[in-house]
């Protein structure tokens, strides 16, 4: 399968213009030595996040022009769309904070190129993978596009997957900070035999996952150095053989202060 196949969402470029762009994601530790023990990458299902504005056009009923009817979208549906986040920057405290909350993370340091190559190379045949930039809207402006006639109407055509994915890349303003890339999967049937479906979401494994993943692992700056040093001796026993290093962003700064 071929990189130009990949199906990319809200990007300006083609994708061989995306290929070197770095990308991260933010682990607990827990979950990370979770994957790196399986060699897996978990994406949840969309209808479980905690955010629960995500996946909000699902959710939704769609109405008869007169009101006497309304059509949900099957639980079917519902349980179809996966999804893993990543984000465009390297590192800030508000993704430390939220993705890290006992001052254990890693940040694994990818590409585009490495994360779509990965998929590629381990596509399925039961559904399909999509890479998207995600957007910032306002509600007023989500409710605006959304109620409009033409959207609802695309919805229930045979482009109708084309409104449900572009729901799925966007939140709201007050999450901009993120600025965050999202990977998407949707199962064509999530009770097909030979997909890793549990009932929270969709596992992908792949053979020396994180070796062919990972740049580089960034650990938390909030991490004692014993610690720290601890965490590096077990991931490199686990297996893992590329750079690692501690965050730097919490490093007091030392000043040639000059009073002459």
């Amino acid at each position: 399968m071929k990189i130009e196949s990949v199906n990319i969402l809200n990007f300006d470029k083609p994708i061989d213009d995306l290929l070197f762009t770095p990308i991260y994601r933010v682990f607990s530790l827990e979950k990370f030595l979770t994957s790196l023990n399986s060699n897996q990458l978990f994406l949840f299902k969309a209808k479980h996040s905690e955010d629960t504005f995500e996946a909000f056009l699902l959710k939704q009923l769609i109405w008869k022009e007169d009101g006497s009817e309304n059509y949900p979208f099957s639980e079917l549906q519902l349980e179809n769309f996966f999804i893993q986040s990543w984000t465009f920057l390297e590192e800030s405290y508000l993704l430390w904070n939220a993705y890290a909350p006992n001052r254990d993370g890693i940040i694994v340091k990818s590409t585009i190129g490495k994360l779509v190559d990965l998929f590629l190379k381990n596509s399925v045949s039961w559904g399909e993978f999509y890479l998207g930039k995600v957007l910032y809207w306002t509600e007023d402006e989500i409710k605006k596009y959304y109620e409009e006639k033409t959207v609802v109407k695309k919805l229930m055509s045979d482009n109708g997957m084309e409104v449900l994915l572009k729901s799925l890349l966007i939140k709201r303003k007050p999450f901009m900070h993120e600025d965050e890339v999202r990977l998407l999967y949707v199962s064509n049937n999530d009770r097909g035999k030979e997909q890793k479906i549990s009932m929270h979401g969709y596992t992908f494994d792949s053979k020396h996952l994180f070796n062919e993943l990972a740049e580089e692992l960034v650990l938390d700056p909030r991490l004692d150095p014993i610690r720290g040093d601890s965490i590096i001796s077990l991931i490199k026993k686990i297996g893992y053989t590329g750079q690692i290093r501690k965050s730097t962003l919490y490093d007091m700064p030392y000043l040639k202060l000059r009073a002459d």
